[in-house]
């Protein structure tokens, strides 16, 4: 797929990763405001957040340049959303 193309050479390869970085830096950013926010827990690791969104987003990408089918890009958004948002935020037990 494409993005196994790119990181062929080191050119490509080292293109691709600032890419990628760009793009877990402005979602580890938005998650961090989250957390400021009280809407995520401060426990969640955001750059390892950051990085299983990118993930999600690529591969669901992947698999749609592949087949023409949205379902798994879809999937893996909706899941990722999800978790995000429901990420700490259960209540806390009565012994605390």
């Amino acid at each position: 797929m494409l993005i196994t193309e790119l990181g062929r050479t080191p050119a490509a390869q080292a293109f691709t990763s600032q890419l990628i970085d760009q793009r877990q830096s402005a979602l580890r950013t938005g998650i961090q405001r989250m957390q400021d926010g009280g809407g995520v827990d401060r426990q969640m690791d955001a750059d390892r957040t950051a990085a299983a969104l990118v993930t999600a987003v690529q591969g669901g990408v992947t698999i749609l340049m592949a087949t023409g089918s949205l379902t798994h890009l879809e999937a893996a958004l909706d899941t990722s959303l999800t978790l995000l948002r429901t990420a700490g935020l259960a209540p806390p037990s009565a012994g605390t």
